[in-house]
């Protein structure tokens, strides 16, 4: 028989995993508050290109390591800052079409503009 115990955040969670297409998270305040909490807890982030129609993620989705969190935790202690503006720089754009999109309760996109 196997037994599940308490995850201890320090030692069982290393990285913190949301997806892209999750509504209002993206680009939105949800999100700007998720990359807090990762970063008060010295986790990364990795945000989900893919994920499933109940909003799982899972261990197949291609991933994207937020760079604003990465800056900010021990884990990109190696990053050089000219590594790190470019790629800050091609997800900040990601991050503000984020913003403009909205989903529906179809599954439809609209996009604000």
């Amino acid at each position: 028989m196997c037994e599940l115990s308490a995850l201890s955040l320090n030692e069982g969670i290393k990285f913190l995993a949301a997806q892209v297409t999750a509504p209002a998270l993206f680009g939105h305040a949800a999100g700007d508050a998720l990359r807090a909490l990762a970063i008060k807890w010295n986790r990364v982030l990795v945000w989900a290109l893919g994920g499933s129609s109940d909003g799982t993620v899972r261990a197949t989705d291609t991933r994207v390591v937020d760079p604003v969190v990465l800056w900010n935790v021990t884990a990109g202690g190696n990053i050089s800052m000219a590594t790190w503006r470019v790629t800050n720089r091609a997800f900040e754009v990601a991050w503000q079409v984020g913003s403009c999109v909205r989903r529906r309760p179809n599954n439809e996109w609209t996009v604000r503009m």
